[in-house]
């Protein structure tokens, strides 16, 4: 089953670099470090630091992957601006051979040259559900969703940001993981998030403890994480490992809790829908 998120509202304003990003290079850590900051005051800090266990060889390798793509995902940051609601865009159709040009959200009459006298109504508008491929999964997300996919032959990383205020990360992981390989990178993760957000004097930090549940062939290990942000407003973090019968994946939600109701819909609608590409 998958974890029971709680949400955002607000739209996003241009991103900035967190100070994490400076320290962890001087310290020789890589991190992922994003703040951004809505009409709520909404604010988001992820990060991924280096895992220090003795372990396999194989497991290094995985994990090091996987830290490097989180970087990356970061180091390309959202600089989501709102602009001004513009035209619509023009597409083409084609019908019986003819092509026309048509806008999207309303209905039209096209008056066919090739046969004069024949009209054809028609209406074209963005699906709401959209779908996106990775190597081994996909995912449906809202169509309001920007997404940003790093097209990485392995572990490959698509952060999704929302105009409601949420952000999402999945990256790949692989095939089947091992119960202890999928916690040590859980601890990695919620570790780095807490400390971030150390650095970032967050109040009340609150740091779950480790949940894992199974449901459906999903094997899914979760850190919830929360904190209020200077302003007060209250914000949660879910880092979490999720593991199927034929890959495994990473996942960090961040999202402000006052619109809850608005966004949670979202998170489920794409975290429930994951599923490898056969």
């Amino acid at each position: 089953m998958f974890p029971d998120f709680s949400g955002s509202g607000g739209k996003v304003r241009p991103a900035r670099f967190s100070p994490i990003l400076r320290k962890g290079a001087e310290q020789g850590g890589i991190f992922l470090g994003i703040w951004c900051k809505s009409q709520l005051g909404y604010k988001i800090a992820v990060a991924s630091s280096r895992i220090i266990r003795k372990t396999s060889r194989n497991e290094i390798d995985m994990i090091r992957h996987l830290v490097t793509c989180l970087a990356v995902a970061g180091l390309f940051s959202f600089f989501t601006a709102v602009s001004a609601a513009a035209e619509s865009p023009i597409y083409e159709i084609m019908i019986n051979g003819e092509s026309f040009l048509i806008r999207t959200n309303r209905a039209q009459k096209l008056e066919s040259k090739l046969n004069p006298g024949v009209t054809y109504n028609v209406a074209l508008r963005i699906a709401p559900t959209q779908q996106h491929k990775m190597n081994q999964v996909r995912f449906d997300y809202d169509w309001l969703c920007e997404i940003v996919d790093n097209r990485k032959p392995r572990q490959r990383t698509v952060r999704m940001t929302h105009e409601l205020g949420f952000t999402m990360l999945i990256t790949e992981l692989g095939g089947v993981m091992e119960p202890e390989t999928q916690a040590e990178v859980l601890k990695a993760q919620s570790t780095s998030v807490v400390e971030a957000l150390g650095e970032m004097k967050v109040k009340e930090l609150k740091v779950g403890k480790p949940l894992s549940s199974k449901s459906e062939g999903n094997n899914t290990q979760r850190v919830v994480i929360r904190y209020n942000d200077e302003e007060g407003d209250a914000h949660t973090c879910v880092v979490c490992v999720l593991v199927k019968s034929d890959f495994a994946v990473s996942i960090v939600v961040e999202y402000l809790d006052a619109g809850s109701k608005d966004v949670l819909p979202l998170i489920k609608k794409t975290l429930g829908s994951l599923d490898s590409i056969r």
